[in-house]
């Protein structure tokens, strides 16, 4: 059976190729899935933290629980009462003066909140302030399209800018993606961007400066056309990322969630707050931590495997690996007890596959209950 295979790689800690047909075929079986259940001792305090700063809200989510014995324990106080005491209480009781405490419940810590959403891709034009005068209406006359008045709603897996007409060579082009859906960009240089759910990317329609500059919120893949004399550069939330010619990963959902990583070549990334820099090699990504600007090596089959249409998380967070699912899926996401955040994952699945198979999937690790209703994932420990 494959799902043995998978289960010895990982004991061994080998790693495991991505082949899109042998995973589409035991996605769903429960060898797509694995929990490290010996992992190093992890901190729930610190993993709480970083939560925190990856959704500062959530601090007013949890409250602390009142101690149960602390509810009762005047009731044990009188365990040596007077036998008249005793007959008075049970009376007052009798006659409803006293009630049961309802000990309130703990309600679940949200990772992810879904949202409502046009499940369409979108695409608008604009122009410079200074071309303003110039638009026209736009009818862009790429295939399977939708136009209402600048904004066009996109009908297909690959858009190719070099097929689409422009009113303007200063014309900009913003395209956004709902969750749970991505969009391959060729754009008018040859360069080519996967753009991941819940994203916008803004660019030229045409490139006309001596810099190739786009504008990205969330995550794409860019695999850069080579043109030593024109640099690639993409700004994110709190850096900017300049190739030449290269291939490179650049995640910014929240500016707790900024990372680049790089699979060939060579980019350097700029803080733009305080100017700083790094220059990355090939295996290599750079994350924001605390205003400064960390590098570390990576395993790139997690951005290879996103591109394929695939979930792949080697050694990952319960919390990171949730937060992905809900955005992917635009669904709720609770945590019942917070000490299930010490828990890590190795956990691989189809992104086509249905909410329902995932959660199949992750309740055959064991120690995970996980539920779903329609709109809302709930995890907590198995009793």
């Amino acid at each position: 059976m494959k799902t043995e295979k998978y289960h010895k790689d990982i004991d061994r800690e080998q790693p495991i190729d991505i082949n899109p047909d042998l995973i589409r075929d035991d996605a769903r079986d429960v060898g797509a899935a694995f929990m490290r259940e010996s992992a190093p001792r992890f901190d729930a305090d610190r993993e709480w933290q970083r939560f925190l700063s990856l959704r500062p809200e959530a601090a007013g989510d949890i409250q602390e629980e009142p101690s149960p014995r602390a509810t009762f324990r005047w009731l044990y106080a009188f365990g040596g009462a007077v036998a008249g005491i005793a007959a008075c209480l049970i009376i007052l009781f009798s006659l409803g003066f006293f009630t049961k405490p309802e000990i309130p419940q703990e309600e679940d810590l949200v990772l992810f909140a879904a949202v409502k959403q046009d499940d369409r891709i979108t695409m608008t034009s604009s122009i410079p302030a200074a071309e303003t005068s110039k638009l026209k209406t736009h009818t862009a006359p790429h295939k399977n399209v939708e136009t209402a008045d600048k904004l066009v709603y996109l009908d297909t897996e690959v858009l190719d800018m070099r097929k689409v007409s422009v009113t303007s060579v200063f014309e900009e082009r913003t395209v956004t993606t709902p969750r749970g859906k991505r969009l391959r960009i060729i754009l008018a240089d040859g360069t080519e961007v996967t753009l991941n759910g819940e994203s916008s990317l803004r660019f030229p329609a045409r490139f006309v400066s001596d810099r190739r500059t786009v504008n990205l919120e969330g995550e794409a893949y860019f695999a850069v056309a080579h043109d030593e004399d024109h640099p690639f550069i993409v700004i994110s939330d709190k850096i900017s990322t300049t190739a030449l010619g290269t291939e490179f990963d650049v995640r910014a959902y929240n500016r707790a969630d900024v990372r680049v990583s790089l699979l060939s070549g060579k980019v350097l990334v700029q803080d733009m707050t305080d100017k700083s820099s790094v220059t990355l090699d090939p295996g290599q990504d750079v994350t924001l931590q605390g205003g400064k600007l960390v590098v570390s090596n990576i395993n790139n089959r997690e951005l290879d495997a996103w591109r394929e249409g695939f979930f792949y998380f080697d050694n990952v967070p319960l919390i990171d690996v949730m937060i992905e699912l809900g955005r992917w899926y635009n669904v709720n996401v609770g945590l019942s007890d917070r000490t299930l955040m010490s828990y890590r994952l190795h956990f691989v699945a189809d992104r086509n596959e249905p909410v329902e198979s995932i959660v199949e999937s992750l309740n055959t690790f064991g120690t995970l209950n996980v539920t779903f209703d329609g709109t809302n994932i709930r995890i907590s420990p198995t009793k």
